[in-house]
């Protein structure tokens, strides 16, 4: 896709680093119409949007992510994939001891974001859409390869391109 032209209102997808040969590594990028994928945003818990998820499984909401970092004792490296990471030397961040990563078997890939600047912070951030919003921003799951802890970001525009994860309509009640 051309950067220039991110779009809010149209469905997107986009190529890690704008290579389809990242896909099988990084996963794609999506803005938050297509993940959606025609539902409204809402804070509900659970989200209860299917959007672009298969059958039985949903868009979480920022609760949803919340009750996830919980489990993981709020600590980004028991979050985050094994491989991929930026080295940090911040104790808990995937950055700090890849190996010992994924401890919640969530494996959060660092597939950074797009914006209308390009592709941004491949193996540095992992960015996951919600369903909640603030006023015309977006809440995001945002692990960084030197930050200890996750974050729940509400500072993001629809059409920017990020992660999805979707999670079991019954695993978070």
């Amino acid at each position: 896709q051309n950067m220039n032209t991110l779009s809010s209102s149209q469905k997107y997808y986009y190529y890690p680093m704008g290579n389809n040969n990242y896909v099988s590594m990084y996963g794609l990028l999506y803005n938050l119409s297509a993940v959606l994928n025609g539902a409204s945003a809402t804070n509900d818990n659970p989200s209860g949007v299917r959007g672009i998820c298969p059958t039985g499984w949903h868009v979480p909401s920022k609760a949803e992510f919340q009750h996830v970092i919980n489990n993981a004792q709020n600590r980004a490296d028991m979050m985050s994939s094994k491989e991929y990471w930026t080295s940090s030397q911040t104790y808990h961040s995937p950055g700090y001891n890849q190996s010992l990563n994924n401890g919640s078997g969530f494996n959060a890939i660092p597939s950074g974001y797009i914006n209308n600047a390009g592709c941004q912070a491949l193996n540095n951030k992992a960015h996951y859409w919600t369903t909640s919003k603030d006023g015309n921003y977006k809440y995001i799951l945002e692990i960084i390869s030197s930050g200890a802890s996750p974050s729940l970001y509400p500072g993001t525009l629809s059409e920017i391109g990020n992660s999805v994860r979707c999670i079991r309509a019954s695993s978070c009640r």
